[in-house]
């Protein structure tokens, strides 16, 4: 194993493929399934943001990269908002409401639970949205 188990925490998550084995997505079932490595194409992986956004109707991707046979190569793009942008539940029915909140303190929570980045949290306090 080389990639934990884990969802992206932002929206979507874009990784140009080179064509070698490895990486693997959970189903609904809960079962692993390798996705194809077709050279040149995209896999798509949605994040925790966006699953929160949609009140769950779209659900994040969770994946892994297990050891390939040969050296594996993946460029990620990840498509996130601004780290001033507000997030406000979607008008949705049946979604759970939340509290808006800014994308930049989401981030850092989310970032700062990494154990590379252990001991860090303290350093930058939230921005928190103003009340409208």
């Amino acid at each position: 194993m080389i990639g934990r188990e884990h969802a992206d925490s932002g929206f979507v998550t874009l990784l140009a493929q080179d064509g070698v084995e490895g990486l693997q997505a959970k189903n609904l079932t809960g079962e692993w399934i390798d996705v194809p490595p077709a050279d040149g194409t995209l896999a798509v992986n949605f994040g925790q943001l966006l699953q929160r956004w949609t009140g769950g109707r779209v659900r994040a991707t969770r994946h892994r990269v297990i050891a390939p046979k040969t050296v594996r190569f993946s460029i990620p793009f990840f498509y996130e908002p601004r780290v001033d942008a507000e997030i406000s539940p979607l008008p949705l029915d049946g979604s759970e409401p939340f509290a808006p909140f800014l994308y930049g303190d989401y981030l850092w929570e989310s970032a700062t639970n990494f154990v590379e980045m252990s001991g860090i949290k303290h350093l930058r306090q939230p921005r928190r949205a103003k009340a409208s």
